[in-house]
C-alpha cells in the first residue's frame, strides 16, 4: 500500500494516505481499500452515499488461521483434510464479505485464481473484477550479496522462504534434500502452535542446514539474502508467495515455487514448480534450480511487468474505470481500530 502511494504521482495520479480519523472522507472522489474486514462495509456505503467511488484489493486467498495446533493421528488428520477441503470448495463466504464484495464499484485481486475463487464463493458478476498483481521494489536486485554471506558464512546455497510450519512444507524439503551434499537456510518464524513441527525439522535437518528467525532480520540482510542465493523456495502456503519470489526474481534468482498457486502467472516457465506431497518432484526442481545460472530474461520480466511503476500504470487504469482523470484517490489499509496497521 505505502509502495503504490509512492509510485501513483509519477504514474499521473493523485494519491495519498487516508487518515480516517483525521481527514474527511468527502475530500476524495475515489477510495482505495486494501484487506477484507466487516468494518470496511460501513466504510464503502458511508463513501458511495457522498459519491465516492470505491475499489478493494481483497487480499483474501489464504483464509485459514495461521495457526496449526498440535500434532494428531493420522486418521484425525485426514478426517481434518476431508473436512476442510469439503467446506472449500462447497461453502460460500460469510454473508458480510459477499455484501462487501459486491458493494464495491471494482475488485482488485491479485491473480485470475484469486479473482475465480471470489467469483466462485461470492457469486458475483465476472465485470466486477479487475486483476492488480503485487508489485516489488526495483532496489531488492541492487542489493549486495556480501553482508548475507558473511552473516551465514556461505558462498552458494538454497535458501527456504516461509513460518516454520507443516503447510509451508519445510519437513517434506528437508527430507528431499537429505542425501544432497548441498547448502541450506531454512528463513522463517515458528508458526503459532508448531514448536513440534520445527523439532520435527531439526532432526530431520543435515548438517548443511542453517534455521534462521524472520523476526528481526533486517530488510537489508533480507535482500542480500535473495541475491546471494543460487536458488529460491518459497513455502507451499506462504502468503502472498508470488511477492516473496518476485523480490528475489527482480534479479535473476532462479525460483522455486509449489504448485497450486499463482506462481505461474507471474513467472510462466520461468520458474521451477514442484509437487508439496512428492519428494522426488522436490528434489528434482530443486536440483534443476540449483543448476540454472542468474537469469537477466527473468529479471528483465519482473522489473517490466511487477514494478511498483508498472503497477501503478495499471491502477491508472482502473481508476480511470470509475472516476474521471486527475481527481484525487486515497488509500486505506485494513485499519479496523487506530491502532492496528495491517498494510501490506
Amino acid at each position: 500500500m505505502l509502495a503504490l502511494a509512492a509510485a501513483l504521482p509519477a504514474a499521473g495520479i493523485s494519491a495519498r494516505l487516508w487518515r480516517p480519523y483525521e481527514d474527511a472522507l468527502g475530500e476524495a472522489r475515489c477510495l482505495h481499500l486494501f484487506g477484507t474486514s466487516p468494518e470496511f462495509l460501513r466504510v464503502v456505503e458511508s463513501a458511495q452515499a457522498c459519491g465516492i467511488r470505491v475499489v478493494l484489493s481483497p487480499q483474501m486467498w489464504h483464509e485459514e488461521d495461521g495457526s496449526c495446533g498440535n500434532p494428531r493421528t493420522w486418521l484425525e488428520k485426514a478426517r481434518a483434510a476431508v473436512s476442510k477441503a469439503g467446506q472449500w470448495m462447497f461453502s460460500q463466504s460469510p454473508k458480510w464479505q459477499r455484501d462487501l464484495y459486491g458493494a464495491v464499484d471494482l475488485l482488485l485481486p491479485n491473480s485470475k485464481s484469486e479473482g475465480q475463487q471470489i467469483l466462485r464463493r461470492c457469486k458475483l458478476p465476472a465485470g466486477q473484477i479487475r486483476v492488480v498483481p503485487h508489485g516489488v521494489d526495483p532496489h531488492w536486485c541492487k542489493a549486495d550479496p556480501e553482508p548475507f554471506r558473511r552473516y551465514a558464512k556461505l558462498r552458494e546455497f538454497v535458501l527456504y522462504v516461509g513460518a516454520i510450519e507443516p503447510r509451508n512444507e519445510q519437513l517434506g524439503f528437508l527430507y528431499a534434500m537429505k542425501k544432497e551434499n548441498i547448502p541450506v537456510v531454512i528463513l522463517g518464524d515458528v508458526a503459532l502452535g508448531c514448536d513440534w513441527y520445527m523439532e520435527e525439522c531439526r532432526r530431520a535437518a543435515g548438517a548443511s542446514v542453517q534455521f534462521m528467525a524472520r523476526e528481526g532480520l533486517a530488510e537489508s540482510l533480507l535482500a542480500s539474502a535473495f541475491t546471494a542465493c543460487r536458488c529460491l523456495v518459497v513455502g507451499n502456503h506462504e502468503p502472498a508467495a508470488e511477492r516473496v519470489a518476485l523480490c528475489a526474481g527482480i534479479s535473476g534468482t532462479p525460483l522455486v515455487l509449489f504448485e497450486g498457486g499463482c506462481g505461474n502467472e507471474y513467472f510462466g516457465h520461468q520458474a521451477v514448480y514442484v509437487q508439496a506431497d512428492d519428494v522426488q518432484s522436490i528434489r528434482q526442481g530443486v536440483l534443476a534450480a540449483w543448476e540454472r545460472k542468474r537469469d537477466k530474461n527473468l529479471a528483465d520480466h519482473v522489473q517490466t511487468y511487477f514494478s511498483w511503476k508498472a503497477i501503478a500504470g495499471i491502477l491508472r487504469e482502473v481508476y480511470g474505470q470509475v472516476l474521471r482523470p486527475r481527481e484525487v484517490v486515497q488509500t486505506t489499509a485494513n485499519l479496523p481500530s487506530p491502532q492496528e496497521n495491517n498494510a501490506p
